[in-house]
């Protein structure tokens, strides 16, 4: 049976993004993951993006992947317009990137690179079949009839994790009743260097510039239209997507697969009990409508090593310890969950007074700077733990 301090299940984003933390403090880690595979990348650009504060770039410096990410489009500015009213709102940096649209495999693709070169983190090509709390370390089974031993496990292993289901942790879910279609466009006109979302009363539609005429598209829409969009083909759908941005773009053409997935609401009841986490997607899953997501993992793991080096990363497993990370992060993650779902409800009424009412909002958030400067601020991870 083999032991390590920290086993970690989940080898995606956040989970390998924690093992190569946490080797940092020269603890032995085992990353457990079926389907680990260093991504492929090619010219084409992928359909799965994430846009990338600055919290989260000078954690990946950090860890030092940072400059092994080869493709990264930098944005300085968010715009946001609303169907039913005339409400804009512009956020912009005069100085500073608000942030980078970077493709997740090559982030992924880094983390594999720094990984094959540790020492201390050792891949394991497996399912989790059983776990077993022995009060001062766990147990863990695995599917190839072997098992683990570790201080402390660590679940990164996404909104349907087994390990939460295996600690019996039980969570909160909420259907949005939408799905989110995520595919890449071609666009006649010039992308400059920002993120552009609409809100539409059946829809929200975000571009994520990928190049000067590629963008990446997270089209949330309700399960009506998802029906309607369905049935179509890649020219009708094409031209509704283009109806939902009114056309702001030029003409389009999509150049990547379209994946669609239902969109989820997931709280955990608990992040932490003794020798045991939940990290990202485990713990808590939101509206991808403001695009925090990925960023909300890694504050996740900023916050999970501040607790541990707290405690000189002795008693890794010590329940007063771990409840500090639950505490802070529960807090900042559930105020998250919670604006997200109000600005969707709110943008989704359609009644005269709610639009009247919300456009007057936008426009007078866009009129104040020192509003403005608070909210980026915020998005951008400054009030979090780094």
């Amino acid at each position: 049976m083999e032991k390590f301090d920290v086993v970690i299940v989940g080898g995606g984003l956040i989970g390998q993004s924690l093992a190569l933390a946490l080797s940092n403090f020269k603890l032995e880690v085992g990353l457990v993951d079926l389907n680990f595979e260093k991504p492929l990348l090619s010219k084409s650009y992928d359909n799965r993006v994430s846009a990338i504060v600055p919290s989260t770039v000078n954690f990946l410096k950090a860890i030092g992947i940072w400059g092994n990410i080869h493709r990264k489009r930098p944005y300085q500015s968010t715009r946001v317009w609303d169907q039913n009213s005339n409400g804009k709102l512009n956020f912009s940096s005069k100085n500073d990137d608000l942030g980078f649209i970077i493709e997740n495999n090559q982030i992924i693709h880094a983390l594999h690179e720094a990984i094959e070169c540790c020492s201390n983190i050792k891949v394991i090509n497996s399912e989790v079949k059983s776990i077993v709390d022995e009060k001062t370390h766990y147990q863990i089974n695995l599917d190839s009839s072997a098992s683990l031993n570790t201080d402390l496990l660590i679940g990164a292993d996404g909104f349907n994790s087994s390990i939460r289901k295996f600690a019996s942790i039980s969570s909160k879910d909420r259907d949005y009743e939408q799905h989110a279609f995520v595919f890449n466009i071609e666009t006649q006109e010039k992308l400059d260097n920002a993120i552009w979302q609409r809100f539409n009363s059946d829809s929200i539609s975000a571009v994520l510039p990928l190049d000067d005429h590629i963008a990446s598209i997270v089209w949330s829409v309700k399960n009506d239209l998802k029906d309607e969009l369905d049935v179509m083909d890649q020219e009708l759908f094409l031209k509704s997507f283009s109806r939902s941005v009114e056309h702001a773009f030029g003409k389009l053409k999509i150049v990547s697969k379209i994946n669609s997935f239902p969109l989820y609401e997931m709280k955990a009841k608990e992040y932490v009990k003794p020798n045991l986490v939940l990290i990202g997607d485990a713990a808590h899953r939101i509206h991808p409508l403001a695009g925090q997501g990925a960023n909300i993992g890694f504050m996740d793991i900023m916050e999970l090593i501040n607790v541990l080096e707290d405690s000189n990363f002795t008693n890794l497993g010590n329940i007063r310890s771990l409840k500090k990370y639950e505490r802070r992060r529960k807090f900042e993650n559930e105020m998250m969950s919670n604006a997200m779902t109000g600005l969707d409800g709110i943008f989704k009424n359609t009644s005269e007074f709610v639009r009247t009412l919300r456009g007057f909002g936008m426009n007078l958030i866009d009129s104040s700077d020192s509003l403005k400067s608070k909210i980026l601020e915020r998005a951008s991870g400054k009030n979090s733990s780094e």
